[in-house]
């Protein structure tokens, strides 16, 4: 497998996302999407991405903080060998400029649970 950006982001997918899936997105997803009583494939999907991203991002910007501890460690080997540290700020702010829309289109409790979501992941990784 080449050093292309396609597996770039599968080995950060791959650091972060494991599991991750089956037990914090999907149900939270599915249970969003019936609690809003809007069910279509549609808002799934939807929902699914934004949580996923709101999962992602705080995990990309922690492998930043912490990238010298786990140098030390010896921990997360693979992706320092291939990831520069200076482009997870990078992958970070994209991801959250893919939730802009969310943001914009979707209503006052989503965009009030994208504020905390987002103070809370900048806090976490600050402090």
């Amino acid at each position: 497998m080449g050093d292309g950006l396609f597996s770039k982001i599968k080995l950060i997918f791959n650091e972060v996302f494991i599991g991750m899936i089956l037990f914090v997105v999907v149900p939270t997803a599915i249970l969003g999407v019936v609690a809003s009583g809007s069910i279509s494939l549609l808002n799934v999907l939807g929902a699914v991405f934004l949580i996923a991203v709101l999962q992602i991002t705080p995990n990309v910007l922690n492998n930043y903080v912490d990238w010298e501890i786990d140098r030390i460690n010896k921990k997360r080997t693979e992706m320092h060998k291939r990831i520069k540290k200076s482009s997870l700020p990078i992958m970070a702010l994209v991801l959250v400029l893919t939730t802009i829309p969310f943001f914009v289109y979707g209503n006052i409790y989503l965009r009030i649970v994208m504020v905390i979501a987002y103070f809370m992941m900048v806090n976490y990784n600050l402090l």
